[in-house]
């Protein structure tokens, strides 16, 4: 049975090695059966029938870290790997602290820094994303999938990104073969996305150069010559912090390709990070079930009238003050690159109220 293909992509923190994943699924095979035709099928039926899920995880690369730094002291004494990152004055901010930060710090925010700050943390996740990656292309071509839809949400964005474009370049790897025109998503989709924020500032591999990862020129990029995707979807809640500094807003990319998903609707702040709670949203799930399916016109009015007034009846709050301290933590300039202490602290700051 040819099935569209799913690509799922974590963000910060643990996650559970067989089930981290099947909220997702859930909420959007929950989502796709409140419209027709797939009303009359079973959750069962429509994963055996329409859609396949492929789950994506790299956690365990930042876990062998935290489990080695697990103290701000400790980390410290490897003064050489800490130096040579620039986390010195992150981790010495972070142990100066109170217990709430610390521990948001450790379980969360530690993931994106080490992203952001370590090369060899870099490293190791990209090529473990593109492993999994091809494998699971691999897969789809062998049962005669139908196309790859991929997300990604919040760190997820930026490995993704980042894994995408390497396997782009390493023809040394891959003889060519992940190549535009045969690596083609369907659709893209990054939800809280910070592949601006957590873009690379030093060279990563040999195969591909620095400019090559700038996430507003990449091969990413819907419509351009040697893109690998047909649609990109950025999808953000307005008040999700993790989305404020270097917010993914390019100007000059082709709206029919690209679409700038704004969502504002919620029930609790501390769940406006999430992707369950951003899968819910017919603002998100909508469109893209539309290109999962391939189904343009998913959704009649009485359907989409129907799970709108559900939504907002569960998620009646559209403000909040929660986040308000974040801002000043860059100032008025959005756009300034934060330096690792900076992103350590901004982060953190914010993961304390999301977790």
């Amino acid at each position: 049975m040819a099935r569209s293909y799913v690509f799922f992509a974590h963000g910060v923190g643990t996650h559970a090695p067989a089930d981290w994943w099947l909220s997702w699924k859930e909420t959007l095979i929950t989502a796709l059966r409140r419209f027709a035709p797939y009303d009359a099928l079973s959750p069962d039926e429509i994963e055996r029938e329409h859609l396949a899920f492929v789950p994506i995880r790299y956690d365990a690369v930042f876990e062998g870290y935290r489990k080695r730094w697990q103290s701000a002291s400790r980390a410290l004494a490897d003064h050489d790997v800490i130096a040579q990152a620039g986390l010195a004055d992150a981790f010495t901010w972070v142990a100066a602290q109170d217990g709430a930060l610390q521990r948001a710090f450790w379980s969360h925010a530690l993931d994106a820094v080490l992203w952001y700050a370590l090369p060899q943390a870099r490293a190791a996740v990209q090529a473990l994303v593109a492993q999994q990656v091809a494998a699971g292309l691999a897969d789809m071509v062998r049962s005669g999938g139908t196309g790859a839809h991929l997300i990604a949400h919040s760190l997820g964005t930026s490995v993704l990104h980042d894994a995408l474009v390497g396997l782009v370049a390493a023809d040394d790897v891959h003889h060519g073969v992940l190549r535009p025109a045969q690596l083609r998503w369907q659709s893209i989709t990054m939800v809280a996305n910070t592949s601006r924020l957590l873009k690379a500032w030093r060279d990563i591999d040999a195969q591909a150069s620095l400019p090559q990862y700038d996430p507003y020129r990449s091969s990413l990029c819907p419509g351009r010559e040697g893109s690998i995707t047909d649609m990109y979807l950025s999808v953000r809640h307005q008040i999700d912090p993790i989305t404020w500094p270097r917010r993914f807003a390019p100007v000059d990319w082709s709206p029919s390709r690209y679409s700038d998903v704004m969502t504002m609707h919620f029930r609790n702040p501390a769940e406006v990070h999430d992707l369950t709670h951003y899968l819910e949203n017919p603002q998100v799930h909508l469109p893209l079930l539309r290109l999962v399916v391939g189904r343009a016109g998913l959704g009649t009015s009485a359907e989409i009238r129907r799970v709108w007034d559900q939504f907002r009846s569960a998620h009646p709050l559209t403000a909040s003050t929660a986040f308000a301290d974040l801002k000043r933590l860059f100032g008025d300039d959005g756009e300034r690159r934060l330096d690792v202490r900076e992103l350590a602290e901004f982060l953190t700051r914010a993961y304390r109220v999301l977790t």
